[in-house]
């Protein structure tokens, strides 16, 4: 008849038997996403096919919310016009956004597509802010290399899923990022149903727990931002 059992419940008692370890709570790990690309090895272009991100002049997206009120409204056109940044000539795309009917904003963003890679990078934001028809701010307008700016990796040339990569580095400003979480995705909207989408989850440095679903089909572009869907696209 062995003892050890009652052994170990008389140690215990008189508190001569250490309690057993217990594992040391951890926090989950933060995602990192990538800040630093080689701008400086990059041959660009303002025209160079992306198949997700087409740049090319005069092609135009228009996106809405479900129904109900209010609407909101999202166009955006590829601009016949380049601006040079830091000696790098940028494609202009416009993003105007209504509620209602009223204008709310328009951002003027710049882009450009390293040739080798097919990597779309952004290189600034202008935004004008309106009420009632009027100006009335600039907020979130940053440009690379001015205040510490940096360009960002706006779509990849080749998707990995699972991607994580900074839009901007504009600190205090704009720090938005995204991570890749699917590649063959099904997004029904208003102008068809999309097959083959990139689904995006975007996020902002700021605000990290606030998700924003994006969506672009391989020939088309955008074709889902949050509740915004595609209805209609030109060009």
């Amino acid at each position: 008849m062995t003892r050890t059992a009652p052994l170990l419940v008389l140690l215990a008692a008189a508190g001569l038997l250490a309690p057993a370890a217990r594992p040391t709570p951890r926090a989950a790990p933060s995602k990192r996403f990538t800040r630093d690309f080689p701008i400086d090895r990059c041959v660009f272009a303002t025209t160079a096919e992306n198949d997700f991100f087409p740049l090319e002049p005069g092609r135009t997206w228009t996106l809405e919310s479900a129904e109900g009120a209010p609407v909101e409204r999202l166009e955006i056109a590829v601009l016949n016009e380049i601006r040079t940044i830091a000696g790098v000539d940028c494609r202009v795309v416009a993003e105007a956004t209504t509620i209602d009917g009223e204008l709310r904003d328009v951002m003027r963003a710049c882009y450009a597509i390293d040739c080798g890679t097919r990597n779309v990078y952004l290189f600034a934001e202008s935004v004008d802010e309106y009420r009632d028809g009027v100006v009335v701010g600039h907020d979130g307008t940053w440009e690379a290399f001015v205040d510490g700016a940096l360009p960002g990796l706006m779509m990849p040339g080749t998707l990995l899923l699972g991607a994580r990569f900074v839009h901007a580095v504009a600190p205090g400003v704009s720090e938005e990022r995204s991570e890749l979480v699917a590649l063959d995705e099904k997004v029904k909207t208003p102008a068809g149903t999309f097959r083959g989408c990139a689904k995006f989850d975007e996020t902002s440095a700021h605000e990290p727990d606030e998700t924003t679903v994006k969506a672009y089909a391989p020939g088309t572009g955008i074709v889902k931002d949050g509740a915004l869907k595609l209805v209609a696209t030109g060009g």
